[in-house]
C-alpha cells in the first residue's frame, strides 16, 4: 500500500504541471490574439463609403462610437438643418422684429393727460363768498409734436429695421460658409483616414517582408528596427487621422446645431477646381455687395438721424391745455 502511494504522487505531480504549462501557453496565445483584434464597432466607423479596409490597430473611442444607426447628411442637408436650427439665425431675425416694432412706437403720437379734481368747498364771510357745496375740476394737456423731430424720429427706426436685416442677411452667409467649410473638412478627414491605412497595409506588408529576410539571414536586425519604426508612424498617422475625423464631426454638429450625440455620415464629393479672379476685383465685389458693409452704412444713418431727432427737441414743444371747474 505504501509503496503504490509512493509511486502514484509524482505520476499525479508531473500531470498537474503539464496540465498547468498547457493552460498557461493558451492564455497566453489567447492574449496575444485579443492584442492583434481590432474592435468592430472602431472597424465599423473607420470603413469608408468606398469600401477601403479598416485599419488592424486598436483605435481610440470617437463622440460617435456608441451610435448604432447614422444619420446621411449631404450639404444642402447640412444647410437646410443650419437655417432650421442655427441660434444666431434666430437671433437676426428677432432683432429685425424688434426693430419693426421700433417703428410703429416711433409713429405712434404723444398719449394725452387728463386731470380729474374733485372736494367739498366751504364758504367764507367775505363780501363775495364761493358757494358751498362740492366743487369739481377737470383738465386736459396733449403735447404736439414738432414736425421734425417726429420725421427724424421715424426716420432712424426706419434705418434701424435695414440695419437689422442686412445683419440677418450677413449672419446668414457667415453660418452657411461654416456650415460648408465643416463638411468638407469632414470629408476631407475622411478622405486622409483612408490613405492612412492604405499607407499602414504597405508598412505592414513591407515589415512582415523584412522580419522574413532577417529570418532567413539576408539582412540585419537593424532593417526590421526601421521597418517597426516606419509600422509604429503609420499607426500614429492613424489615430492622429481618427481624432481630427472626430473633431471634424464635432464641429459640423455645431454648425447644424444637431444634438451632441447625433451619428453624422457627411456624403458628398468636392467641388470642382475654380480658378481665381484678381484679387482687385474680389475686393471691389465685396465692397460693393457684401451686407456686413451696408449695415455699417445703415447704422450712420442711424445715428445721424438720432442727432438730428435730439437737435429737433431744443426746440420748446407746445402744449394743448383745457379746463373746467365749477362747483355741483
Amino acid at each position: 500500500m505504501n509503496l503504490r502511494c509512493l509511486v502514484l504522487l509524482p505520476l499525479l505531480l508531473l500531470a498537474g504541471q503539464i496540465v498547468l504549462g498547457q493552460a498557461e501557453s493558451l492564455t497566453g496565445v489567447q492574449a496575444a490574439s485579443d492584442s492583434r483584434q481590432v474592435p468592430s464597432n472602431a472597424s465599423d466607423h473607420l470603413e469608408q463609403p468606398g469600401g477601403a479596409p479598416a485599419s488592424q490597430l486598436d483605435t481610440m473611442p470617437t463622440a460617435e462610437a456608441g451610435q448604432d444607426v447614422p444619420i446621411t447628411l449631404t450639404l444642402a442637408d447640412a444647410i437646410a438643418r443650419a437655417e432650421q436650427n442655427s441660434p444666431r439665425l434666430r437671433e437676426a431675425a428677432y432683432a429685425t422684429q424688434r426693430a419693426t416694432a421700433a417703428r410703429r412706437t416711433a409713429r405712434a403720437y404723444t398719449n394725452p393727460s387728463l386731470e380729474v379734481f374733485e372736494g367739498e368747498q366751504y364758504a367764507k364771510p367775505v363780501a363775495i363768498p364761493g358757494l358751498p357745496g362740492l366743487l369739481q375740476h377737470y383738465a386736459a394737456y396733449q403735447t404736439i409734436e414738432i414736425p421734425s423731430e417726429r420725421r427724424a424720429r421715424q426716420q432712424a427706426a426706419q434705418f434701424a429695421i435695414a440695419s437689422s436685416k442686412l445683419s440677418a442677411q450677413a449672419v446668414t452667409l457667415s453660418v452657411v460658409s461654416q456650415v460648408k467649410h465643416a463638411f468638407y473638412n469632414a470629408l476631407r478627414q475622411r478622405e486622409e483616414i483612408r490613405h492612412s491605412e492604405e499607407n499602414l497595409q504597405l508598412v505592414q506588408d513591407l515589415r512582415r517582408r523584412v522580419q522574413v529576410e532577417v529570418d532567413v539571414g539576408e539582412k540585419g536586425g537593424l532593417e526590421l528596427t526601421r521597418a517597426e519604426a516606419e509600422l509604429a508612424r503609420a499607426r500614429f498617422t492613424v489615430r492622429s487621422g481618427q481624432l481630427e475625423y472626430a473633431n471634424s464631426i464635432a464641429l459640423l454638429r455645431a454648425a447644424i446645431a444637431a444634438a451632441a450625440d447625433a451619428n453624422l455620415d457627411p456624403q458628398g464629393e468636392f467641388e470642382p477646381r475654380m480658378p481665381l479672379p484678381p484679387l482687385k476685383s474680389v475686393r471691389e465685389q465685396v465692397l460693393r455687395t457684401h451686407p456686413a458693409l451696408a449695415q455699417t452704412q445703415a447704422d450712420i444713418e442711424t445715428a445721424r438721424k438720432s442727432l438730428a431727432r435730439e437737435r429737433a427737441l431744443r426746440i420748446p414743444q407746445p402744449t394743448a391745455f383745457a379746463e373746467f371747474e365749477g362747483p355741483t
